[in-house]
C-alpha cells in the first residue's frame, strides 16, 4: 500500500488490490467511525461514503471513494459550491473559539448550523450528521479548509471537517508522530 495522506488521527493509503478508485483508511478517529454508520442524512452528497471493513482492536480500517486532490478548487466549484464553502467557513469562525466548556460544542455547533444562511437541504444533512456525531461524544468540533474538502463535478465534499476537542486535545500531548498502526 502507497501512504498518500495522514491526519492527526488517520492515515491514507491506495492499493493494487483495490484500484485507484478508492482509498483505504486506516484510523482511530470517532468522527470517521460516525460517519461510517451512515446514521445521517446525505440527500446532497455533501458527505463522502466511508465503508467500515475491518477493526483491530486499535484501529478501524475504512475504504472511501478516492478524490484527487484539487488544485484550483475555487474554479472547480460551482457558484452555488462556492457559496456554501464561503457559508460553512463563517460557521467555523463563529464557533472556533467562542467555546468555554468543550461539552457545550454540539449545542453550539448546531445552533450556529440552524441560524446560517446555508441552503436548507445542506443545513439539514449537516443537522443530522451533528446529531449522528452526537452519539459519539458532545464535544463535537468543526474546521472547513481545502486540505479537509474535495470537489467531484463541481459540488462540495466534505472529507474530515469533524472531529472531537477532547481526541485531539489528547492527541497534541503525544507526538504526531507517534502515531502507530
Amino acid at each position: 500500500m502507497k501512504l498518500i495522506g495522514r491526519g492527526m488521527f488517520s492515515r491514507v493509503y491506495t492499493s493494487n488490490e483495490v484500484g485507484n478508485e478508492h482509498v483505504i483508511i486506516l484510523s482511530n478517529d470517532r468522527a470517521k467511525e460516525a460517519l461510517s454508520f451512515n446514521w445521517h442524512d446525505n440527500e446532497t452528497g455533501i458527505f463522502p461514503t466511508l465503508e467500515r471493513v475491518d477493526y483491530n482492536g486499535d484501529f478501524f480500517v475504512y475504504t472511501q471513494k478516492f478524490y484527487p486532490r484539487t488544485r484550483a478548487w475555487k474554479k472547480a466549484l460551482d457558484a452555488d459550491q462556492y457559496k456554501l464553502y464561503c457559508d460553512l467557513k463563517d460557521v467555523f469562525n463563529a464557533t472556533c473559539m467562542n467555546v468555554k466548556n468543550e461539552y457545550d460544542r454540539y449545542y453550539m455547533l448546531y445552533n450556529a448550523f440552524d441560524k446560517s444562511s446555508i441552503r436548507e437541504d445542506y443545513k439539514q444533512d449537516i443537522l443530522s450528521m451533528i446529531d449522528s456525531l452526537a452519539n459519539f461524544g458532545a464535544d463535537i468540533g468543526f474546521e472547513i479548509s481545502p486540505r479537509n474538502i474535495a470537489v467531484e463535478n463541481g459540488k462540495l465534499i466534505l472529507l474530515d471537517c469533524f472531529f472531537f476537542s477532547t481526541d485531539v486535545i489528547k492527541a497534541r500531548k503525544k507526538s504526531r508522530n507517534n502515531f502507530k498502526l
